[in-house]
């Protein structure tokens, strides 16, 4: 998006490259398009430097939008950063996600199509929506998630790491996911 300002946050893990040079742990940041959407968390991976991004939708009175509350797109970072909405099989098979159960204006839980066996809650914490999912077996905030991928057309996954803050202890956390 023209306009729009990037920013470069590096995470305390770096290893492997990501597909663009960025370093493994680095998140590529840009704002959401709205106001009135606040970031939850990123899905990056290892084939190239495109991100999925899921934000929430709020209302005027900072509360989740109860409909439509969660928006999912790509910004192509490998092109020029601009959006693009996922594509029907993106949605459907492997970015997409399924609402579960009631969304409230303070919360909602949603289960991710290609992982749907760990939930994702999204709720009303400080003043603005945060994602939150068991990292390592606990309560964490869920900040971003890399897939290590190899192969062709349609990749492999090797490993899918979710990355985070610990509820409790506010220390960073990481799981990684080996299918």
């Amino acid at each position: 998006m023209e306009g729009t300002v990037r920013k470069i946050r590096l995470a305390a893990i770096v290893g492997i490259a990501l597909g663009a040079g960025m370093p493994f742990g680095a998140r590529a940041h840009v704002e959401p398009a709205n106001e009135a959407s606040v970031r939850l968390f990123t899905i990056h991976r290892s084939t190239n430097a495109n991100v999925v991004c899921y934000d929430a939708r709020l209302t005027s009175a900072n509360e989740i939008a109860t409909e439509d509350p969660i928006d999912a797109y790509w910004l192509m970072f490998a092109e020029k950063g601009q959006r693009e909405e996922l594509s029907w099989f993106e949605r459907t098979r492997a970015y997409g996600f399924d609402l579960n159960g009631e969304v409230k204006p303070s919360s909602l839980t949603m289960d991710l199509q290609a992982f749907p066996s760990r939930p994702v809650g999204v709720e009303i914490s400080g003043g603005s929506a945060i994602a939150t999912i068991a990292i390592l077996g606990k309560p964490a905030i869920l900040h971003d998630v890399f897939v290590k991928a190899s192969g062709g057309f349609i990749p492999s996954v090797d490993s899918i790491e979710l990355r985070g803050t610990d509820r409790q202890s506010g220390e960073a956390v990481v799981e990684t996911i080996r299918p």
